[in-house]
């Protein structure tokens, strides 16, 4: 286990959402397109950092209804591509933690 995902090892997320609201669906939507995109290289993970702070900016602006909502992990996951792009166990785990928001239909 990396020593990256033993410091922030924890249980799956234990947060009431309603996965039927139109804004954590629209939010869903574009966090399935920013976790596509590749974060090999340092420039892949530019473009990336940008289009996460762009949704941030978003969830700020449009999201607002279920900002106070989002799991605080989400905000980890914005952050840590660098992190993800060299560790798959602490990747794995924080896509785990947000499978319900990443996978939701």
């Amino acid at each position: 286990m990396s020593s990256v995902l033993r410091l922030f090892r924890k249980t799956l997320l234990q947060v009431n959402m309603d996965f039927t609201h139109p804004s954590l669906i629209a939010l869903s939507k574009e966090l399935r397109i920013l976790h596509e995109m590749p974060i090999s290289s340092k420039e892949e993970r530019d473009n990336w950092y940008l289009a996460a702070q762009s949704l941030q900016d978003r969830i700020r602006k449009d999201w607002t209804d279920i900002e106070a909502s989002l799991p605080h992990e989400l905000y980890h996951y914005f952050s840590d591509a660098d992190i993800r792009a060299t560790d798959e166990g602490y990747r794995r785990y924080l896509e785990e933690l947000l499978r319900d928001l990443l996978f939701l239909e």
